[in-house]
């Protein structure tokens, strides 16, 4: 074999190995290059699952923000109705009741009538009344003496805090205080129970 057949025959050969190494590498290339896209996709497709949860989360969230936003809303306003609409009116008209002489003397008589009637052993005979100032006057013309003829008591009438109202201590027991605020204490659940029936026979 001569020198171009022995020249011919390595380019050849070099060119083929080339043609191979070349393809070797390019298929490695397609090879890497679709590795990379699927796992792309695949991260792509995670992100996207999670923004999703993430949004249902927050659609949860909100739903759930959004019932108690309504229900406290709700119930300020049953208990802004309530307050306008009964307890308000009620306790002015029991404050207006309580500012009148004539209505504090006839519970005044009632109240220390029952108590003298559930003392019956006698063992309490003294009677202390508190009123307000501007009824003090009044109240000592006419209660003292009915007190003294129909209960045997000698009570003694003093002025009490308050614009109106009473309270009264007999024997060695506590003051019983009767105002505006301890009646409406004592009505409040009631009132409050019907109110709410009321609405919502009308919802």
């Amino acid at each position: 074999m001569d020198l171009e057949n022995i020249t011919n025959v390595l380019r050849e050969k070099g060119i083929q190995k080339g043609q191979a190494e070349a393809d070797r590498i390019v298929e490695e290339a397609k090879e890497k290059a679709a590795s990379i896209l699927k796992d792309a996709e695949e991260e792509k497709a995670g992100i996207i699952e999670a923004a999703r949860k993430e949004g249902e989360d927050l659609d949860k969230q909100f739903q759930s923000q959004m019932k108690l936003t309504g229900r406290d809303f709700v119930l300020g306003l049953h208990k802004t109705l309530e307050e306008t609409l009964a307890l308000k009116p009620l306790r002015d008209a029991v404050r207006d009741a309580l500012s009148e002489s004539d209505f504090i003397k006839k519970l005044i008589g009632s109240m220390v009538a029952q108590y003298v009637e559930a003392d019956s052993r006698g063992r309490h005979r003294e009677l202390t009344i508190s009123v307000p100032e501007a009824m003090k006057e009044e109240l000592m013309k006419d209660l003292l003496g009915r007190i003294r003829e129909h209960l045997e008591l000698a009570p003694t009438i003093q002025v009490g805090a308050g614009a109106e109202g009473f309270s009264f201590t007999f024997g060695e027991g506590g003051a019983v205080v009767i105002n505006a605020e301890s009646i409406m204490e004592a009505v409040k659940p009631f009132v409050s129970q019907k109110f709410h029936e009321f609405l919502q026979a009308g919802s």
